[in-house]
């Protein structure tokens, strides 16, 4: 059983929601840059995108930083250790609740057909999504602990 791994971006818009994703078997620098290449493809009409992500090596390596040389696109890296800030991790969460929690596929066959009907459909899911994916965040301060215990 070959297990893919699955690069993705969302954009949303006022009037659009879009999903560009990739599969590939493993990742490293050249699937980056052809997720790179697609997701220039599907967004011609932009001048600048901005794309955030993690701090995972093949983000970082030669390969991707001489390609974005010539790009539209900018990375823009996460502090480490904070998956909560990557909008893209509440997407695979909301993912997980609708194909894999309390789900069982009778092979990855099976599977892969699942997370691909999840995918396509998923402007049937924007309302939704734009309440997952803000960047709306509370901010923490010293008066959220005033009432706390010692």
């Amino acid at each position: 059983m070959a297990v893919t791994s699955h690069l993705e971006a969302i954009t949303f818009t006022k009037k659009s929601f879009k999903v560009v994703t990739t599969d590939n078997l493993k990742v490293n620098g050249d699937c980056i840059i052809e997720f790179l290449k697609k997701l220039e493809q599907e967004n011609q009409d932009k001048n600048k995108i901005y794309l955030i992500c993690d701090n995972a090596g093949y983000h970082r390596s030669g390969k991707v930083k001489a390609y974005l040389e010539n790009s539209k696109i900018e990375l823009i890296f996460l502090p480490p250790y904070s998956p909560n800030l990557n909008p893209i991790e509440r997407l695979w969460k909301f993912m997980h609740s609708i194909v894999t929690n309390n789900r069982f596929y009778p092979d990855f066959e099976a599977f892969s057909n699942s997370l691909h009907d999840f995918f396509d459909k998923i402007p049937k899911y924007k309302e939704k999504m734009r309440t997952l994916i803000t960047d709306n965040f509370q901010t923490i301060t010293t008066n959220h602990f005033a009432n706390s215990s010692s």
